[in-house]
């Protein structure tokens, strides 16, 4: 099973040892998952944990050591499929109804 790890999980596991985000890391030490995050996620982590924990920075690097980073969309493959949502999975063009929406 691949998990995605967005910015938000990424400062969680580096900010607290033994927070539920990092037990994801022991997750996959164990073989169970593998994790998997974009550039622009880490480097949102990142920014973020310079600010609030700076040394931090150094268990962000190591986690980061074990996550896979996916390739970013291009911008003319977003626009691509901005354009032509017949290429969009079916449940993206479905609006979602109102008693499910949270704003």
């Amino acid at each position: 099973m691949r998990l995605f790890l967005d910015a938000n999980i990424l400062f969680s596991a580096a900010y607290r040892d033994g927070s539920p985000a990092a037990l994801l890391i022991e997750l996959s030490n164990a073989g169970r998952c593998q994790l998997v995050s974009s550039a622009f996620a880490l480097e949102e982590a990142r920014r973020n944990v310079a600010a609030k924990a700076a040394p931090r920075v150094t268990v962000l690097e190591q986690l980061a050591a074990q996550v896979t980073i996916g390739l970013e969309p291009t911008r003319d493959q977003l626009l691509t499929a901005a354009s032509s949502p017949q290429r969009m999975p079916q449940f993206w063009r479905q609006p979602l109804p109102l008693e499910r929406r949270h704003w």
